[in-house]
C-alpha cells in the first residue's frame, strides 16, 4: 500500500479506478491516436497539491523528468506501467490517479455542454 496523502478517498471511486486500470492495461484506452491530456492535468493537480516537483515525482517513480513533463503536457500516452510509476512517484494509489483523470474529463465535458 502507498503512503497516501489522500487516504480518505471513497471506496466507490477506488473500484471505478480499478475498472479504468483494467481497460488501460488491456489496451482499450491506450492507443497512439488517442492522447490523454486529462491524465496530464491530473498528474499536475495531484503533484501541486502534494507540493512535489516534476523531478521528485520522476525520482519517486523511477521515471525521467522529461517523461513526467511530456505526460503533464499531454504529449505522451501513458502505458499501464507508466501509470503505476507515476502513482508511486505521487505517493497515491493508482485508482486515485485514474479517478482524478476521469473527474477532470467529466468537468471538461460538462463545461463544453454548457457552452463555456
Amino acid at each position: 500500500m502507498h503512503n497516501s496523502h489522500f487516504a480518505g478517498a471513497p471506496t466507490c471511486s477506488r473500484r471505478y479506478g480499478e475498472i479504468i486500470l483494467e481497460r488501460l492495461g488491456s489496451g482499450l484506452m491506450s492507443t497512439p491516436e488517442r492522447r490523454h491530456p486529462d491524465f496530464g492535468r491530473a498528474i499536475r493537480e495531484i503533484r501541486e497539491e502534494a507540493g512535489l516537483t516534476q523531478q521528485q515525482v520522476a525520482d519517486g517513480g523511477g521515471l525521467s523528468f522529461t517523461e513526467i513533463s511530456h505526460l503533464e503536457s499531454g504529449r505522451r500516452n501513458p502505458s499501464l506501467s507508466t501509470v503505476k510509476a507515476v502513482a508511486r512517484g505521487l505517493k497515491v494509489p493508482r485508482w486515485y490517479l485514474i479517478a482524478a483523470e476521469e473527474r477532470i474529463e467529466l468537468k471538461r465535458r460538462a463545461t463544453y455542454l454548457r457552452g463555456g
